[in-house]
């Protein structure tokens, strides 16, 4: 038995408040969730729920087992996020250099990367400001004029 599992499927049996209610919540069946109550009541020795047909209710060492799994589980997922946001999400400050006119959208976060958008139509003002990136309208028949003349060079 996978007690750790057993206990996530624990908490999740009492924050539903029902077997059923849990099974639907997790992608397992309803026999495999009574299975790991039961393994779990075997393991300790204890009963930690009772079950009627209309409700479920926690034994004191139920309880105990409830409160106890809830903090273990939700220690363990700190630690994931920790561990894995550090090297999975970017993060850091983006400074973006618009025009005037695009600068409406103003500082945005996003995850862990913090947006700020810097207005400036002077160039002089943008290499003052250093922005991570600079955009920058542009005329499209400009830029093909460009490519023919790299065309016309080959």
């Amino acid at each position: 038995m996978d007690r750790l599992a057993a206990m996530a499927t624990f908490v999740r049996v009492v924050d539903s408040g029902s077997l059923s209610g849990a099974a639907r919540s997790m992608p397992t069946s309803l026999t495999s969730v009574s299975r790991q109550i039961a393994a779990l009541e075997e393991h300790y020795g204890t009963p930690l729920i009772v079950r009627t047909t209309r409700r479920l209710s926690l034994t004191d060492d139920g309880r105990l087992l409830y409160e106890r799994a809830k903090a273990v589980l939700g220690e363990l997922k700190d630690i994931e996020m920790s561990l894995s946001s550090s090297h999975r999400h970017p993060s850091g400050r983006l400074r973006i250099s618009a025009p005037t006119l695009m600068g409406h959208f103003g500082a945005v976060t996003h995850g862990e990367i913090s947006r700020g958008i810097l207005t400036a139509d002077e160039q002089g003002v943008i290499v003052t400001l250093r922005p991570s990136v600079t955009l920058r309208p542009y005329r499209a028949e400009g830029l093909s004029r460009i490519r023919r003349r790299k065309a016309e060079q080959r």
